[in-house]
């Protein structure tokens, strides 16, 4: 994935890719942390936990990602987390 992303394009299209496959409780988890980005660091914050949330029940076993899926969640925790360590 290119140094500089369009988060809101990739949360984007993995609610799309999700509502096609009916992950109904992985869309609310990304949805519900995401709608709370409000420009202040709590609520980038918040995202940064549904995220995590997400990446820790994949692995648990509780839903399956795709390869590309995988990789899209660990970037956006990367750029997430150095955006809230930068300020």
């Amino acid at each position: 994935m290119p140094e500089h992303i369009n988060i809101h394009d990739e949360v984007t299209a993995m609610l799309n890719a999700w509502c096609d496959r009916r992950m109904y409780k992985e869309i609310c988890t990304l949805y519900g942390g995401y709608s709370c980005v409000n420009g202040f660091t709590d609520g980038w914050e918040i995202f940064l936990q549904s995220l995590r949330r997400l990446r820790s029940n994949a692995f648990r076993g509780e839903f399956d990602l795709i390869p590309n899926e995988q990789e899209r969640l660990d970037e956006l925790i990367r750029v997430v987390s150095e955006a809230l360590n930068s300020r």
